[in-house]
């Protein structure tokens, strides 16, 4: 009885280190989404405000940037 005991706790310990886990990298998954809005942001930003892109820049930035050059035409062939 106390061998099926032992089995127990070890798969419980087995599960709650899985959930842990689980918990931490969906933790790091929500820094990485952040992260790249912030660079998609700032690339929005720069290409719709001062139309100037910065160097050594990310893809989420870069795609932001090419994104708010396109909002700024779009904002142009409007007010025409």
């Amino acid at each position: 009885m106390s061998n099926r005991k032992n089995n127990n706790n070890y798969l419980w310990d087995m599960d709650m280190n899985f959930l842990q886990r689980i918990k931490e990298l969906d933790n790091q998954e929500d820094d990485v989404q952040r992260k790249w809005l912030s660079y998609f942001k700032d690339g929005v930003a720069n290409g719709l405000i001062d139309g100037r892109r910065a160097d050594n820049t990310t893809n989420a930035y870069k795609q932001g940037y090419d994104f708010g050059l396109w909002l700024h035409s779009e904002i142009e062939e409007t007010n025409e």
